[in-house]
């Protein structure tokens, strides 16, 4: 997530606590502290002034403000370990907080290790980020996030028709998110059934061509055209005929139309001379 939608946040979480029920500083020094976290716009130096006021006032009526501070500043600066952390530390607090709720389940995939505890964990995040009021702004990429962690652990567990489901779910809140149509062609491939297998074509299309906001990263996108050109070839043959053309469609819709196919096993160039 950019900076720039990280301040988003940190405006936002600040309106709110100015509607909070009254909390008392400890004395000015951490008024002051708070005054000057607020008005810095430079992250890295935001993030040395909350260890500051964290080490200074660890018992604070603001603990919950600053942790919201440190996880909008950790993900502005790139550093989602740290600010998985502290949604976690934040939850503990409250366990509905909606922030929390929201980057626990954002970066449980990535932070959070498959064993059947951690899938749990991240599935009652993903349940409760569900139910959680949020405003309306927010509530379908909130929804979004969470059928996307709710996919994930089914997946993880190999329960791909559900995993499907709820990938779909995800796509259409928010159609890019190349990450999910990853996952959803993956899950649709791991099903073994011939008749479902243009789709999965589809969202391996989509994961490996869509670029910009919600595209893969460098590295990964070259894994994703990897996958794509492994199973349009074994689908299509050596040929590869129409893959430009699927990329191209696969880019404009994040779900294949009703009744989308593909022909099966085109023959290639060469074949085609030698059957004359």
């Amino acid at each position: 997530m950019g900076n720039r939608r990280c301040l988003a946040i940190l405006g936002l979480a600040l309106a709110a606590w100015a509607q909070a029920p009254v909390k008392k500083w400890r004395d000015l020094g951490e008024h002051k502290l708070f005054t000057s976290i607020a008005g810095e716009p430079d992250p890295q130096r935001r993030l040395a002034l909350l260890d500051l006021w964290n080490t200074q006032y660890p018992v604070s009526d603001f603990k919950k403000e600053r942790l919201h501070l440190y996880i909008a500043t950790c993900q502005g600066v790139g550093r989602s370990a740290s600010a998985f952390d502290f949604a976690r530390q934040l939850l503990e607090i409250d366990a509905g907080d909606p922030t929390g709720l929201y980057w626990a389940t954002l970066l449980a995939p990535s932070q959070m290790e498959t064993k059947k505890a951690d899938l749990e964990t991240a599935e009652q995040w993903a349940n409760r980020l569900l139910a959680a009021s949020k405003p309306a702004a927010s509530a379908a990429d909130g929804d979004a996030v969470a059928h996307k962690t709710l996919g994930w652990a089914a997946m993880q567990r190999g329960e791909h028709p559900k995993a499907e489901a709820a990938f779909v779910e995800s796509l259409k809140r928010k159609p890019d998110a190349a990450q999910v149509s990853l996952w959803l062609g993956t899950v649709i491939e791991a099903q073994q059934n011939p008749e479902r297998q243009a789709d999965a074509l589809f969202h391996l299309a989509r994961a490996a061509s869509l670029t910009g906001t919600g595209g893969l990263p460098p590295d990964e996108r070259v894994y994703a055209n990897v996958l794509f050109n492994k199973a349009y070839t074994k689908y299509r043959g050596e040929e590869h005929a129409g893959m430009a053309e699927l990329r191209e469609q696969a880019k404009l819709h994040a779900l294949p139309p009703v009744g989308f196919q593909l022909p099966k096993g085109a023959v290639s160039r060469k074949g085609a001379k030698d059957a004359k």
